[in-house]
């Protein structure tokens, strides 16, 4: 909701009851000219009429320039210098349509006046117009109908304190009816589903044979409201205007004067005499116009207050909903399930939450876009929605994680029945941007303990049963136990000091020889990260690696790994110059590998001097499995430096040989769990030797890992495998161990 609005509706409503306040046209109009320029933050503002200043605030004593103000500006803005105050931006609205009605005029330094608050003063002007013409015509008709004031006054206030608009509407035929002395009053507004007829809203002075409805353009009221202006009809039954159910009531005379609504024409007020020989007097035909701007000014209040509540409850739905699903937000949500955990004792029910996450959604927006994921969450959130009874509560809480809010859950066995249900139906095909494709979810479930009165809390226990899900493998579902808070809390820990770790450079580097397995020589070394906690001691690397990738703390760990290596082999083919050249070979992430930065990162780790054939780039199949497209394009990129590539682990994922001819790698690194298997039978030893052969097509040399048996190695050179690496040869080692034993392993026998 816009608050201008509101404010607008309301200033106008106080200035229309501080202004009708006023009896006296003096009073009137220094009673606006000070509020009209307080509303409107003006330092001047004054009234005009007939050449002179008929009351004024903020001006110098005797220097008001009333006939510069009448010059620069016309109904309009423009710009005036004011003495004492300086340039300032002006606005004028006519009072009226006569220039002796008078100019409302306010001015400010600045920038002048926004279009709302031009708006706002003719909204003002219009106000003191009415009030004026009711003053004058109240001051003339005292004498007579001293009692016509108490209903102009009561009609006013009923509008400025908001009453039922049919109540203002009723209270203005009363009014009129009691001022003119007439047979009957009626207001007629447009029929909004025939916008061709006039239907009777408010009617006063009981004539039963009067249609309920009138055709645009016939009679005083259809001419009033179709040719925008009072319309007056003397001698009735011998006018061409005149209705047949007027005629046959023995109407005499009629006049009507429009109604609008925000200035656009919306139906009639009409007064109908059977008196013979009844004329209109200017003057009675002033106070039926006075009394149709009060219905036009009731009716524009009342859409207006309609507009303000649409707006108010929009913005309270905006508020408590999700934009891209509709679905509640967790706002909303957990507003329910504050509201369930309060009743619940008093309905005797189990109260679960369901939290909920979709598993690899990160592919689907850098392979097909964010558009499509956001199809993809809006699909999700119909599907959900649809398997879920009607009285559960279904929520986004952000990105790609819902909820979903069991109020009479049944226990934790009807709870996961409703969990297998929302992942069965999210796992139906989706057709998106021309694809079919799949998705997949985690599900945690948390059931709301009776000693458990903060949704949060739940909220969160849910949350840590959807991560132990998204460990057990995806699209499944697990209950929460005590247990994996305490798991939790371990692993933030973790994370925390190896985030500190990593920030302060006290991950290690240590490097693993690769032999020639023909000749034990040394042919290159692995660059491996080492991590030695002050509190825990040596933490392996397949317990702080994985964290890194899912934390994104790879990636300064990666870049310090490269740089670390390639700063490390760049010092010792410098120092050695006479020495065998030798690789280093450093794992990449895929995380790594989405970085646009990676290409740069590595050519500013080579120029120190190092021979871009010396660096070698390990990529794991699980690489694949991401945005192939970016991946294969910065591949290349990194090969067009020099470096050679290597795909680690190969033979333990699914989709290295569909892929395999695309990539442009050099080496294959072949998974220890096959060569640990070499010795216990021949289907293992036939897997490697095919593996080999693979290799051998396609170019690529073959790396064994994990050699750490005589009779590894003897049955990896009868395969015809080149090299290897593993404990039977060395282990990981610092850079000064790794001196000296290059030093040993390099020095003639």
């Amino acid at each position: 909701m816009d608050p201008s609005s509101h404010w607008s509706a309301h200033q106008l409503a106080e200035f229309l009851a501080a202004v009708s306040a006023h009896t006296d046209e003096p009073g009137v109009i220094r009673c606006a000219v000070e509020l009209a320029s307080e509303a409107l933050e003006a330092e001047v503002g004054a009234i005009v009429r007939d050449g002179a200043v008929a009351a004024a605030v903020g001006f110098p004593c005797g220097q008001i320039p009333c006939d510069a103000i009448i010059a620069s500006v016309a109904d309009g803005q423009g710009v005036l210098v004011v003495p004492g105050v300086g340039t300032c931006g002006v606005v004028t609205v006519p009072l009226g349509p006569a220039p002796a009605d008078g100019t409302l005029v306010v001015a400010r330094s600045g920038d002048g006046f926004n279009a709302q608050e031009v708006g706002m003063l003719r909204a003002m002007a219009r106000v003191v117009s009415l009030t004026l013409r009711q003053v004058r015509t109240a001051v003339a008709l005292l004498q007579e109908r001293r009692d016509t004031l108490r209903h102009l006054s009561m009609i006013q206030r009923s509008i400025s304190r908001r009453a039922p608009l049919q109540e203002v509407l009723d209270a203005i035929t009363v009014g009129a009816a009691s001022l003119l002395g007439d047979d009957f009053v009626l207001f007629y507004g447009v029929d909004p589903d025939n916008p061709e007829r006039l239907l009777a809203r408010s009617m006063f002075g009981g004539m039963p044979s009067l249609a309920s409805d009138v055709p645009m353009g016939e009679g005083a009221v259809g001419r009033a409201t179709q040719e925008n202006h009072l319309v007056v009809i003397e001698d009735y039954s011998s006018s061409p205007a005149a209705l047949v159910d007027g005629v046959s009531i023995r109407l005499q005379a009629a006049m009507a004067a429009p109604v609008h609504e925000y200035g656009e024409v919306v139906g009639s007020l009409v007064v109908g005499s059977r008196t013979v020989g009844r004329a209109y007097t200017p003057t009675e035909q002033e106070l039926l116009i006075a009394f149709a701007e009060n219905a036009s000014l009731a009716l524009t209040d009342a859409r207006t207050v309609n507009a303000l509540h649409a707006a108010a409850d929009d913005a309270l739905h905006q508020a408590l909903h999700d934009p891209l699903t509709g679905l509640a937000n967790r706002t909303r949500f957990l507003d329910r399930f504050d509201h369930a955990l309060t009743v619940r004792h008093r309905a005797d029910v189990e109260i679960a939450v369901l939290y909920l996450d979709i598993d690899d959604f990160k592919l689907v927006n850098d392979r097909f876009g964010h558009a499509v994921g956001d199809q993809l969450l809006i699909e999700v959130g119909m599907r959900i929605s649809g398997v879920v009874r009607s009285g559960d509560t279904v929520a986004r809480l952000g990105g790609d994680e819902f909820a979903v809010l069991l109020e009479n859950a049944g226990g934790v066995a009807e709870a996961e029945r409703t969990a297998s249900r929302i992942l069965e139906a999210i796992g139906e095909p989706i057709e998106l941007a021309g694809t079919t494709m799949s998705a997949t979810a985690s599900i945690g479930l948390a059931i709301a303990g009776n000693d458990q009165a903060d949704s949060n809390e739940v909220l969160r226990n849910a949350d840590v049963a959807m991560y132990r899900a998204k460990n057990a493998g995806k699209a499944c579902v697990v209950a929460f136990e005590d247990a994996m808070y305490e798991t939790l809390l371990e692993r933030l820990e973790l994370e925390a000091d190896l985030r500190r770790a990593v920030e302060h450079g006290d991950i290690d580097v240590y490097f693993q020889p690769i032999v020639d397995l023909a000749t034990e020589q040394v042919v290159g070394v692995e660059a491996l990260s080492r991590w030695h906690d002050p509190k825990r001691g040596f933490v392996p690397p397949i317990t702080f690696i994985p964290l890194a990738e899912e934390s994104a703390l790879i990636i300064d760990l990666g870049r310090s790994v490269l740089k670390q290596a390639c700063s490390w082999i760049t010092a010792w083919q410098l120092a050695n110059p006479g020495e065998p050249l030798f690789y280093v070979s450093v794992n990449v992430s895929a995380r790594q590998l989405q970085q646009p930065e990676i290409t740069r990162e590595v050519a500013l780790a080579l120029a120190g001097g190092m021979a871009p054939g010396s660096l070698v780039l390990e990529i794991t199949e699980s690489v694949l499995m991401q945005d192939i497209e970016t991946i294969l394009s910065r591949l290349h990129e990194l090969r067009s430096l020099g470096v050679r590539l290597a795909l680690d682990d190969f033979g333990t994922g699914y989709s290295s040989l569909s892929y395999l001819r695309l990539l442009p790698v050099d080496l294959l690194k072949i998974d220890r769990s096959f060569v640990s298997g070499l010795s216990t039978g021949n289907d293992v030893h036939r897997l490697v030797e095919a593996i080999v052969a693979l290799g051998e097509t396609l170019g690529l040399e073959s790396v064994a890992e994990g050699v750490e048996e005589l009779e590894e190695l003897e049955a990896l050179r009868s395969i015809g495998c080149r090299m290897g690496q593993g404990f039977h040869f060395a282990k990981p080692m610092p850079a000064a161990d790794l001196q000296n034993y290059l030093s040993r392993a390099l020095s003639p026998a």
